[in-house]
């Protein structure tokens, strides 16, 4: 939920040209666990899904992330 929210206020912030969240906050959210909320702010909001640069480095804090999801999962059980 939390990455969904900066997800939505970065884009909400794009439009009217305000303070933006940096992209280096959108990133470790998505490697600490904000897996499902950012690939659905990215597919919902429309927001970060034109910029090859962020991609590059969006998608291996997202596999990281799983990986470090899954990890403490079963470390738990």
């Amino acid at each position: 939920m939390l990455a969904f929210g900066l997800f939505s206020w970065d884009k909400r912030m794009s439009k009217w040209k305000k303070l933006r969240v940096p992209e280096s906050t959108l990133l470790a959210v998505t490697l600490l666990g904000g897996e499902v909320g950012t690939i659905c702010a990215m597919l919902l909001v429309r927001h970060k899904t034109r910029k090859n640069s962020f991609f590059w480095k969006f998608w291996p804090s997202f596999v990281v992330g799983v990986v470090l999801t899954v990890v403490f999962i079963r470390a738990r059980f």
